[in-house]
């Protein structure tokens, strides 16, 4: 019996004994990693972690975006006919186009569902860190770019634009792609021989802003600003490739050109080009203004927009942020502004040498003050300059600890604001994963889709099925769950151009303005509605509580949307 112990216990000492090797090799190995791809993998799981299921649903913005890229991959034109367009015409005011185009390899690979519209935004998210890094280490240094890059990777701003398809989310990586490759290109300018791929890098270095135009159609204002501030700034550099830089303004003048012609007619001129048959792509001339839609007055804009900024860019609509986080923590406004204090201070003391490249990103921020005064932002339409300020504070974070003459102290401060940032990001994906997919179910119109299928598998033949105008762009809803050809849609749908907005009555059995039903007496006719409301049937109508809104000709009911059989009065 003793024997037999002995020999359990050598078992169990061998055992642990290679448990601890081993633990101690995965640890030598981990030190062996570099750091960032550390990061980049956390950044590519917190993006694919339930994906796409998590927003659940779909937004009309993605549903719409989704269909225009759809229409464009099967008939070579957005969902009004208007062949491969500069801008969409959308519901009236307009949308922009560059989401769409890079959406249709993978709806022809996935089909039309919400993995192949939101996965181009998490590749785009995921190639957002590597670049950051890049970006951040040519203009300062390694640990600069670590913490740039870890904070985009983990911050809530940036994990829940990578995880949804709202066309305004490409802008982001299209500037960032422009910044690394301007200042590379600039840098490569200063240099006497240079092999063909420097030669390419730097006619390419304009056309990523070019791009850009089509992602966020407003950011032709502070691209136009930026740009100008920083030939200014690096004339003496660009100069030197004179014959380069030439040929990357005639190349980004090229894929400019259809946003340029698009802006014109429409803010300008306000008719037709005389020549437009003859161009490869539409330029549609849009029934009503997004800017006078949105903007509330200069006084009234500026102010809620200084808020905006001082308060840390809190938003509180669903869909673009957790209302429970800020998007960049608390840290990022305050340190962000010591960094620019920095940066200037090291500009001041290096006038007479060659200008650096750390007022890059300030120039941006600089170049973005316009827009302060036209519309009134929130996460999306400021998302342009998280990046920037994201590099800016992690610079400014580093810096203030590098100044301190207490090493001790100065490695405490840093110490405290990298755990803040991350026990703060651990917070918000405990609360995205559980607490808010269950918030933004309204927001993302979760189920939506299932009820117009289950609604249609329960009319009858000649039976009318009304979509609540609590959604807006209804009528999306069902050309996308059908995958419907625009031209079909066209031809069988009733609508009329209402005050700049597409007002979309009915398409073939649906309807999605309820006055337009003309009810029979006595006919039945199904709503796909959010509970408890009082317009689901004239004939219920008074039934708003609880308790009677959930019975009384109910077909099917989810968390969010409900399907009636109604009678007509």
């Amino acid at each position: 019996m003793s024997r037999i112990a002995l020999i359990f216990l050598v078992d169990c000492y061998i055992t642990m004994k290679n448990f601890f090797r081993s633990l101690f090799n995965l640890r030598l190995l981990i030190y062996k990693i570099p750091f960032f791809y550390l990061i980049l993998g956390v950044g590519v799981i917190l993006r694919l972690l339930n994906f796409p299921d998590i927003p659940p649903g779909l937004n009309q913005d993605e549903a719409a975006n989704g269909y225009e890229a759809y229409s464009l991959l099967t008939t070579g034109g957005d969902r009004w006919g208007n062949k491969f367009p500069v801008y969409f015409v959308g519901w009236g005011s307009g949308q922009n186009v560059l989401l769409a185009y890079l959406q249709i390899p993978f709806i022809a690979i996935f089909g039309l569902n919400s993995f192949s519209i939101r996965l181009p935004l998490v590749i785009l998210g995921i190639l957002s860190i590597w670049l950051t890094y890049i970006l951040a280490k040519k203009i300062w240094n390694k640990q600069v770019a670590l913490l740039s890059s870890g904070m985009l990777a983990i911050l809530p701003w940036h994990v829940m634009t990578s995880r949804w398809a709202l066309e305004s989310n490409v802008l982001p990586f299209s500037l960032l792609l422009g910044l690394v490759l301007l200042v590379f290109g600039i840098d490569f300018s200063r240099k006497q021989n240079l092999v063909w791929w420097q030669n390419i890098v730097i006619l390419c270095s304009l056309c990523p802003f070019a791009i850009s135009l089509y992602g966020y159609g407003l950011s032709v204002v502070p691209i136009s600003i930026f740009l100008i501030l920083v030939s200014f700034l690096f004339f003496k550099d660009i100069s030197k490739k004179p014959r380069l830089w030439l040929g990357s303004i005639g190349l980004a003048g090229i894929l400019g050109v259809p946003f340029l012609l698009f802006f014109i007619k429409n803010n300008l001129l306000k008719a037709n080009f005389g020549f437009e048959q003859f161009l490869p792509f539409s330029i549609n001339l849009l029934p009503a203004s997004r800017l006078s839609q949105i903007n509330d007055g200069f006084v009234i804009t500026a102010s809620s927009n200084l808020f905006f900024l001082t308060s840390g860019f809190p938003d509180f609509l669903v869909w673009n942020n957790d209302p429970s986080f800020l998007p960049l923590a608390f840290i990022a406004f305050p340190f962000s502004l010591l960094g620019i204090y920095f940066i200037f201070q090291n500009f001041r003391q290096n006038l007479k040498k060659s200008h650096d490249y750390k007022l890059i990103p300030v120039l941006w921020l600089l170049a973005f003050v316009p827009i302060l005064f036209l519309v009134p932002l929130n996460a999306n339409r400021a998302n342009s300059l998280f990046i920037p300020i994201i590099m800016i504070s992690s610079f400014g974070i580093l810096e203030l600890g590098r100044n301190l003459s207490d090493q001790k102290l100065s490695k405490f401060l840093v110490s405290c604001c990298v755990i803040w940032l991350v026990f703060y990001s651990l917070i918000f994906q405990v609360n995205y994963h559980f607490l808010y997919s269950k918030v933004a179910e309204r927001d993302f119109n979760s189920g939506y889709q299932d009820a117009i299928t289950k609604a249609s598998e329960i009319a009858d033949s000649k039976e009318k099925i009304y979509l609540t105008k609590e959604v807006s762009i209804n009528y999306v809803f069902p050309l996308f769950v059908y995958q419907t050809n625009p031209e079909d849609f066209r031809r069988e749908a009733n609508y009329e151009l209402k005050n700049g907005d597409y007002n979309v009555r009915n398409w073939r059995n649906f309807y999605f303005d309820k006055e337009g039903l003309n009810l029979q007496k006595n006919e039945t006719w199904l709503a796909i509605l959010k509970p408890c409301k009082n317009d689901w049937c004239d004939k219920n109508n008074t039934l708003n509580d609880t308790q009677k809104c959930y019975q009384n000709q109910e077909l099917w009911r989810d968390e969010v949307f409900v399907i009636y059989r109604c009678f007509s009065r």
